[in-house]
């Protein structure tokens, strides 16, 4: 395989086990220093708690997807398809405009927040400065996570090698690994698109959102010119052909 792809998952473990071991560092702290365990200690202990198993759980998830990725990296692959380079510049180029959400998302937050500081300041006249400042931070912070949101991912995109990897437990797509893991993420159903036949799509539930939960997700792999036999033997792989319904929701979303 490819050696200029690299397992980008192992620093999401590292990063999981740092944040355990932050954790670990905060639970330890009050013995070692002696503090009142009722005024200040059993509280530290809480939260340190909750940080190295936030940490754990974390270094669990990007444990499987490494495992996963390591697969790929590996060889132990269903089909890996390469694109010619003035189509996949487009495919970018194409999906970086999509991700410019992010950016507007961003604004938008912090817009709030700005809005939010001065209706204070001219109604409020008591710690109007204070509040200001504070809610300035917010709107400073929320534009600098949403425009940096988007220049990594835009990062990612333009050095993304041209090519798809599909794997039993996952795909490389983009220079993203999406990966069907069984615990945070569950693969519902593999099949063409019913209107552009040119694509093999992969439905799935995957954990997300501000309240998680289990929601519906799709990747949607472009298949080469020649590779249709490759694309029918995934599909038959992994025998789980799209229903009715789904397909009928996919229609509909083209249409709009």
């Amino acid at each position: 395989m490819d050696n200029q792809i690299k397992n980008q998952e192992r620093t999401g473990m590292r990063v999981g086990l740092a944040i355990i071991i932050f954790g670990a560092a905060v639970i330890i702290f009050p013995f070692l220093a002696r503090l009142d365990m009722f005024q200040y200690g059993y509280g530290m202990v809480f939260i340190g708690g909750f940080i190295a198993l936030a940490g754990l759980i974390s270094y669990l998830i990007f444990r499987k997807r490494a495992i996963v990725m390591q697969k790929i990296l590996t060889g132990n692959i269903l089909a890996r398809w390469q694109y010619d380079p003035a189509l996949w510049a487009g495919m970018v180029n194409e999906e970086v405009s999509d991700t410019a959400g992010l950016k507007i998302m961003g604004i938008f937050v912090g817009s709030l927040f700005l809005i939010i500081g001065v209706i204070f300041m001219l109604f409020v006249r008591e710690a109007n400065a204070v509040f200001l400042g504070i809610m300035l931070a917010f709107a400073v912070l929320f534009f600098c996570i949403g425009f940096l949101s988007y220049s990594v991912h835009k990062k990612r995109l333009l050095k993304a090698p041209a090519e798809a990897i599909i794997a039993r437990d996952g795909v490389y797509y983009m220079g993203t690994l999406t990966d069907w893991n069984g615990v945070t993420s569950v693969l519902d159903s593999v099949g063409f698109h019913p209107r552009k036949t040119d694509l093999l799509v992969f439905n799935f539930h995957q954990l997300a959102g501000r309240v998680p939960r289990m929601r519906p997700s799709t990747v949607c792999i472009p298949i080469p010119p020649g590779m249709e036999g490759d694309a029918g033997a995934v599909v038959d792989f992994f025998s789980k052909p799209i229903d009715e319904e789904r397909y009928r929701e996919m229609k509909q979303a083209e249409e709009e």
